[in-house]
């Protein structure tokens, strides 16, 4: 069907500010209801205005006051709250929306959104985001970005907004660095400039390769001094608002048992009796008596990365204890088994620690030559 042109008049309030006004409806006594949409550029109020003739049209309109704070608590509580993927899943949306998002983005208007916006607001977090504004990581806005597209795309199709500004906005530059495994001496630099909780979670990281959320997650139940082992059954993840959940592997292999190094027993026999002075807990890492979030071992641990101006983060301690026993021989499949990962995984992931090996091997077979029958 052919669209019927409707004139657009904007007026100018003053230096970067502009208005139209639009019918939205009528009253009973058949006056009309109409709004007031305004910008800062001619074009942006144009577009606002035919976004909400749309939503008129399509019989959708919604109360252009919402916030995206406001979207967010009730797509929170009703979309993504029924949506069939994992909660862990849903928490860290939620998570990057709560730490990332609503406190730069959270007061303007749902309708109001724009590309610049978004924008802007990605360029900020480069520059000075972060607990100590020092800018985050383009990979960290990326998933900051992402958990925003996931609810404005369900604003777009209950026809809350007529299009997702994120898709329109062009994203951070993909980052080049991969984590990467440490030195002897840069983790025991780590060890040295640490102490209390966050000393022990470092030195279980990088003596296991357990993940971050299984260090918070291990219980002294779940330690057998007496076999040698020490068993992976959890990981924990942490609540919207305040606490952990403690939830299972995600795949069978990651249920799993490792050794516990002599020197790893030490420090956990010590620690034992320190966390008895100070109140007892099932969890081996705690906070003041409370389990350990992910966010709070993270945090700790990037303050305590750059005072030592070493470039780390928590998950590179599981890459430093895999590259270690690969670089000194352990088979694959060994390692992979330790790790809780696929052998496929984890010669893929490694492949730069596997490759002088396999380049070795053929090396020699070129260089010793021999006649089989």
């Amino acid at each position: 069907m052919r669209r019927v042109h409707r004139e657009i008049k904007v007026n100018k309030l003053g230096p970067n500010l502009f208005e139209s006004r639009v019918t939205i409806g009528y009253h009973p006594n058949g006056n009309q209801k109409r709004k007031k949409v305004r910008g800062r550029t001619i074009s942006e109020v144009r577009r606002k205005v035919e976004d909400l003739r749309q939503q008129v049209d399509w019989g959708r309109l919604v109360d252009l006051t919402t916030t995206l704070a406001e979207y967010v608590e009730r797509w929170a509580a009703g979309t993504l709250a029924v949506e069939d993927i994992r909660q862990n899943t849903k928490d860290d949306y939620l998570w990057q929306l709560d730490k990332y998002v609503l406190p730069y983005l959270g007061r303007y208007r749902l309708t109001d959104l724009s590309p610049q916006i978004i924008e802007k607001w990605q360029a900020d977090l480069l520059a000075s985001g972060g607990e100590e504004q020092n800018g985050l990581s383009s990979n960290t806005v990326r998933l900051a970005r992402i958990s925003l597209s996931k609810a404005l795309t369900a604003a777009t199709a209950h026809g809350l907004i007529s299009r997702n500004p994120v898709a329109l906005a062009k994203g951070p530059r993909k980052s080049e660095y991969k984590c990467k495994a440490l030195t002897a001496e840069q983790a025991n630099a780590l060890i040295d400039a640490s102490s209390g909780w966050l000393r022990v979670a470092i030195i279980v990281g990088v003596k296991t390769g357990l993940r971050p959320g299984e260090v918070a997650a291990l219980q002294w139940s779940d330690i057998n001094f007496k076999s040698g082992y020490l068993s992976v059954n959890h990981s924990s993840h942490s609540i919207r608002g305040g606490g952990v959940e403690l939830r299972p592997p995600k795949t069978e292999s990651s249920r799993r048992m490792v050794p516990i190094a002599a020197d790893l027993e030490s420090v956990l026999q010590d620690w034992r009796k320190t966390q008895a002075e100070i109140g007892i807990s099932p969890f081996v890492v705690t906070v003041e008596g409370r389990p350990l979030r992910r966010d709070t071992f993270t945090q700790a641990f990037g303050r305590l990365a750059r005072k030592c101006n070493i470039e780390a983060t928590p998950h590179g301690l599981r890459h430093t204890f895999a590259t270690a026993l690969l670089e000194d021989g352990k088979p694959t499949a060994h390692v992979a088994e330790l790790l809780g990962d696929s052998e496929a995984t984890v010669a893929n992931v490694y492949s730069h620690v596997l490759r002088p090996k396999v380049e070795l091997r053929e090396a020699i077979q070129t260089a010793i030559p021999i006649n089989l029958p």
